[in-house]
């Protein structure tokens, strides 16, 4: 493994010429600071202007919901994304308008084609420009990203790694600016990653170059719990792969999960800081790290917005394959459950519950048709739906080995009055899992937070 460090720099910290060029500092600070990976400009707002300026991306994406022609509304869409491109780098706003409108107009049939090759350009025209301000060489990720399945929600292949081992060797010291967020598949189609795709882009170039770092700067740091819950959350200096993981489950504003994936069972740490707050050090996400007895919980995370579909009938337990046939009834729907909590003669399903839009009804028929007996006057009225939950996890080393642990947090939850609807731990007891009621989030967390990582 070399000392090499590949850094990515969200689409916030890249928004104005401003922040570029506190940016750029950053990158000479260390020259072990090789490649770097950018999201396409943020959204960002002016000292005393109340108007908050969009993400290119959002403009990108009204941009391809357009009728493919050059209608005024088109042309003013297509000047202010090439006008925020001027901003940040004098001089370019003709050459990126040029190439955006033929992306825009262009006669790609395909849909999914068109939407990925048109939404590539904010971070294309982002790495580009950034190259050429740093004298870097810049890398156009469909050389060395390959993807395949879906254009919109695209995976990476495992002959990317063997392209960006051969990358580092073609430019051994030089640094390189690469576009996140998209690669190519094999017959030369733009294929973007999903939501959270440029920090999925580091990763792999991370993993791919054999870098000793992963730097991730980012607008936040990682606290142990939502400062919009919990007002002065404490910094987590380090964490595990998988603690990390465990939080970004449930809501922890730092990584998808997915981004993190290709870095677990690596030796490379991954370093989340903040841009603004530099060089203060961050969090260091390692492989594995010595954990205190005494604070066995690093982190809390919460997430509302959760739904669950309940059934009791006797005899549940012992039907074969009946959890298979309940879970099925979500996935020909394309619906992903979070968990399925089982008790003797009731099992229930938990899931988020914007996916099920005005599907209640239909859903809570078939899973009484998969578990009810047909001879019984029985039905949908059996199945029962309860919305508006949230998901507490708590996340730790610690958690495994700490075995008197639930007990303190179930009196805990029960002195602030906090009603669990289900819970889950797993054989290894990584996290602890709570469903309650969405509308005792707050005091929760907060209850669990001043009881496990403030005291």
């Amino acid at each position: 493994m070399s000392e090499t460090i590949v850094c990515k720099f969200g689409g916030t910290s890249l928004a104005t010429r401003e922040k570029v060029d506190h940016v750029k500092r950053i990158i000479n600070d260390d020259g072990k600071r090789e490649y770097i990976v950018v999201s396409a400009p943020g959204s960002y707002k002016k000292d005393h202007d109340p108007v908050i300026y969009p993400k290119v991306t959002k403009l990108l994406k009204d941009l391809a919901g357009m009728e493919r022609r050059l209608t005024d509304a088109a042309a003013q869409l297509l000047d202010a994304i090439a006008q925020r491109y001027e901003n940040i780098y004098p001089g370019s706003k003709k050459t990126v308008a040029s190439d955006l409108r033929n992306r825009f107009t262009s006669e790609i049939k395909d849909h999914e084609a068109y939407w990925a090759n048109l939404l590539a350009a904010g971070e294309y025209w982002q790495g580009f420009l950034l190259a050429e301000d740093i004298s870097a060489q810049f890398i156009d990720p469909t050389k060395f990203i390959k993807v395949s399945g879906s254009l919109r929600n695209a995976r990476v292949l495992p002959v990317t790694y063997d392209l960006l081992l051969a990358l580092s060797k073609k430019y051994p010291y030089k640094q390189k600016v690469i576009p996140g967020f998209y690669g190519a598949t094999e017959e030369g189609l733009i294929g973007l990653l999903n939501e959270g795709g440029s920090d999925r882009t580091g990763s792999e170039v991370a993993v791919g170059v054999r870098a000793k770092i992963y730097e991730n700067f980012s607008d936040y740091s990682v606290l142990a719990a939502d400062p919009a819950l919990v007002p002065g959350a404490k910094p987590i200096r380090e964490m595990t792969q998988k603690e990390l993981r465990d939080l970004a489950y449930s809501g922890f504003k730092i990584l998808q999960q997915e981004a993190i994936l290709p870095l677990q069972g690596t030796p490379i740490t991954l370093h989340i800081r903040s841009t603004d707050a530099y060089p203060e050090e961050g969090t260091r996400v390692v492989e594995d790290r010595v954990s205190d007895p005494q604070k066995p919980i690093i982190g809390i995370a919460y997430k509302p917005g959760f739904c669950a579909f309940s059934i009791e009938e006797s005899g549940v337990n012992e039907r074969i394959g009946l959890l298979h046939e309940m879970l099925d009834v979500f996935a020909r729907r394309e619906i992903p459950v979070e968990f399925p909590p089982c008790g003797i003669d009731d099992i229930s399903v938990i899931l988020e519950q914007d996916q099920i839009a005005a599907k209640v009804s239909e859903i809570k028929q078939e899973l009484a048709d998969t578990v009810i007996p047909p001879n019984t006057e029985r039905r949908k009225k059996d199945v029962e739906f309860t919305d508006n939950l949230g998901i507490v996890v708590m996340a730790g080393k610690g958690i495994a080995r700490d075995h008197h642990l639930e007990a303190l947090i179930l009196s805990t939850l029960a002195e602030n009055k906090i009603e669990i609807i289900a819970e889950s731990k797993g054989v290894k007891r990584r996290c602890l899992i709570y469903v309650i009621p969405q509308s005792q989030g707050r005091t929760a967390v907060n209850a669990l937070y001043n009881q496990f990582i403030e005291n």
